[in-house]
């Protein structure tokens, strides 16, 4: 992924000085989000997806390389019927939330949605990336900003997911006939 803009490059500076994916490689980590989409807002932060086998020993590798910083803690929660944890810090200018879960991180939502996101900027270009971003900003949150300016009704997690099934030339077709 290409970091081009000043808080994308600012994210991988932070994300360096933390070394969090070299603590984190053998749990695949894959950074997730609206910073590598450019369409964050003020407040976005950076989003890691782990694949994790023990969601406990993996708790405790978290406290101890990241439980120093700011506004740390960590949860479990049920996603979509699998066991998940989920790690939140503070740390050089950025919020940081790590979540994992025993699913490959290429088959988490987190990651398929991205990958469609990014699909969809790439063949609506700038305007779509501004008037997502503002619909963001307005309160709304990524996946179901995407399906407002999509007219997409529905569960905006699972219509993404659908979308996310179709081939290039398939995806260019559905968004060229909204």
């Amino acid at each position: 992924m290409k970091f081009v803009t000043d808080i994308q490059k600012k994210a991988a500076l932070s994300m360096e000085r933390l070394s969090i994916f070299d603590l984190l490689k053998e749990y695949s980590p894959v950074l997730a989000g609206t910073i590598p989409l450019n369409i964050n807002i003020k407040d976005s932060d950076l989003d890691i997806i782990c694949e994790v086998k023990d969601l406990d020993l993996f708790e405790k590798k978290l406290r101890s390389h990241f439980g120093h910083f700011e506004k740390f803690k960590t949860y479990y929660v049920e996603v979509r019927g699998v066991h998940s944890l989920v790690c939140e810090f503070f740390a050089y200018g950025f919020q940081y939330e790590v979540f994992a879960q025993n699913v490959k991180t290429s088959e988490q939502y987190a990651v398929v949605h991205m990958n469609i996101e990014k699909r969809i900027l790439d063949i609506l270009g700038e305007t779509a990336v501004s008037a997502i971003r503002e619909l963001k900003i307005s309160g709304l949150k990524t996946e179901p900003a995407f399906c407002k300016y999509l007219n997409i009704n529905g569960d905006p997690f699972d219509a993404l997911y659908e979308l996310s099934k179709l081939s290039e030339s398939e995806l260019k077709y559905y968004l060229n006939n909204l």
